[in-house]
């Protein structure tokens, strides 16, 4: 079926799953996709073990066995339910309801289609929808950069939106419009969600090397450190998970809630940041 990429991941750890497989190209143009191996923490493959993978690929070791002994297939109705659940716990619901927020979400017509909608509604918000029919033929480029916004923009101040928000096509990333219809670039994201997080809970944050400075200087007005590791969410995921980092994430639009679960999750990226909103009784275009 169907389902954001932190869907899965979050359900492979609930089902107590050996892995999964996620089929997808991402941000990348639609005649582009791959095969994203999950391992049973929820986590993509590490490294070293994905080089295994490559190994037992390439020398042909891979095990071949009847129809009737590979197990069986069943289909899980619950993951997107499951998904909204787990998010909801980290943020103040009851509050977030009572600012009645007017939300564009654009999912270009991936899979955050399915639950950011969804989510927004649970918190009280009016939602506006932009190419929200998951059918795989992207309605603009999958990645979420400013370039690719402009009708975003144009949809927020035209319905005089609180905020807008973007996805990739599967949802582990999230930009931002603001209220007058600036596009942020991908960077911002990840910085107000340190900076409403940090204001909770101070602690370590882990980021990529391409990450930009300012995040830096977000986690220094609360006293925090910032550790780097290389590019790549997994790195990211992985070091927060040793570490007990308080947040995480990468300068795409990539927000890691441990709370949540220890991916890039778009959707709990939104959450977050509304429950900033609420919490600051700020316009966004004041934050940024």
């Amino acid at each position: 079926g169907v389902c954001p990429t932190p869907t899965l991941q979050l359900m492979v750890e609930k089902l107590h799953a050996s892995g999964g497989i996620v089929i997808s190209g991402s941000h990348n143009p639609a005649e582009w996709n791959a095969l994203k191996f999950v391992r049973s923490d929820g986590l993509f493959l590490y490294p070293e073990e994905g080089k295994k993978v490559i190994q037992i690929y390439n020398k042909d070791m891979i095990k071949r066995a009847p129809w009737n002994h590979l197990g069986r297939i069943y289909k899980e109705n619950s993951a997107i339910e499951n998904h909204l659940d787990q998010v909801l716990k980290v943020v103040n619901e009851k509050k977030i309801r009572s600012k009645k927020f007017k939300v564009v979400i654009d999912a270009g017509n991936g899979a955050g289609a399915l639950i950011s909608p969804k989510l927004c509604r649970k918190l009280g918000c009016e939602v506006v929808s932009l190419n929200c029919e998951p059918n795989g033929i992207f309605a603009r480029p999958p990645e979420p950069i400013p370039s690719h916004l402009r009708q975003l923009s144009e949809i927020v101040k035209s319905t005089r939106a609180d905020i807008g928000f973007a996805h990739d096509a599967d949802a582990d990333r999230v930009a931002i419009v603001t209220d007058r219809g600036e596009i942020l670039p991908e960077d911002y994201t990840l910085l107000m969600a340190v900076k409403f997080s940090l204001g909770k809970k101070a602690g370590l944050v882990v980021t990529n090397l391409s990450t930009t400075q300012a995040l830096d200087d977000v986690a220094a007005e609360f006293n925090c450190a910032v550790k780097r590791t290389k590019i790549g969410d997994v790195h990211v995921s992985r070091c927060m998970k040793e570490e007990k980092a308080v947040i995480g994430g990468e300068g795409n639009g990539g927000v890691i809630i441990p709370e949540v679960h220890y991916a890039r999750d778009g959707i709990a990226a939104i959450a977050l940041l509304l429950d900033y909103l609420t919490d600051t009784n700020e316009p966004v275009s004041e934050l940024a």
